[in-house]
């Protein structure tokens, strides 16, 4: 382990002088590694050909801010690499006098980064007088399949989900794609257009949910990636994903519980 504490401008007692097992490239390797993982994403976005359906689209889009408190006083370093590093400016909003319009502007600003698709990123209260500065990344993904569902084909089948059967309407197709199986699941791989991006489907085996679940890791999708192709009948449900986590006990796990407490010094 190594210790790091990506932060531009920490004083020598910051919230993280101890947080050896997070184990991150620190200063301007980790800017460098996060920059090109950004710009390895922006690769993906184009046009491409689909013969007789006309042309398929891929559109990738990331963007980050940081809205602070007016007077907050942030290092020049701070912005700068925010700027070149992360092509990110600062937002200026009134925690302390309005934390509700505050984080009314910055749900207004992720929701027109991400075309309406995450209209409230923040809910009510998540905000208060005390908050001083907010870093934001939104990531918005449209993007068409390599091999298209055929409209026609999607009609209304029974899902069975966790907490009981359901009914939803199932996209349809059969196309060869990466087909790969393992103890108590089955997956497939369906590309998007370019062959750059990709969504792994892992589809539980009855009774095994749970397991599953909690076993899913790195190595199951690089166990997709090279499986071989089969010829695959798949009927895919129509869903949403919604997920919130809070990072305090598992950042504090990693060596950060000094940044959650009284004792936290965010000076920069």
């Amino acid at each position: 382990m190594r210790r790091s504490c990506p932060s531009v401008g920490m004083p020598p007692r910051s919230p993280c002088p101890r947080a050896y097992s997070i184990s991150l490239p620190s200063g301007a390797a980790l800017h460098r590694g996060l920059n090109g993982l950004a710009q390895e994403m922006a690769a993906r976005n184009g046009t491409f050909p689909a013969g007789v359906e006309g042309e398929l689209d891929v559109e990738l889009e990331m963007a980050d801010r940081a809205f602070a408190q007016p007077g907050l006083g942030l290092e020049r370093a701070f912005l700068d690499e925010l700027a070149s590093s992360y092509g990110a400016g600062i937002g200026a909003v009134d925690y302390r006098s309005d934390p509700e319009a505050a984080r009314q502007a910055i749900n207004a600003w992720v929701g027109e980064q991400t075309h309406t698709r995450i209209p409230e990123l923040l809910a009510p209260g998540v905000l208060h007088h005390l908050t001083r500065l907010l870093l934001v990344n939104a990531v918005y993904l449209k993007a068409d399949w390599a091999v298209p569902f055929s409209r026609e084909a999607t009609a209304p089948s029974t899902f069975h989900a966790p907490r009981g059967d359901t009914i939803v309407p199932f996209m349809r197709g059969s196309s060869p794609r990466r087909f790969a199986t393992g103890e108590g699941w089955k997956a497939v791989e369906l590309p998007y257009a370019g062959g750059k991006l990709a969504m792994t489907v892992v589809l539980p085996d009855e009774g095994r949910y749970g397991p599953v679940a909690t076993g899913l890791d790195p190595g199951l999708l690089e166990i997709v990636a090279a499986a071989p192709t089969a010829e695959v009948d798949l009927a895919l449900p129509k869903f949403d994903i919604g997920h919130a986590k809070s990072l305090r006990l598992l950042l504090s796990e990693l060596g950060m519980p000094t940044a959650f407490g009284d004792q936290a010094d965010f000076r920069l």
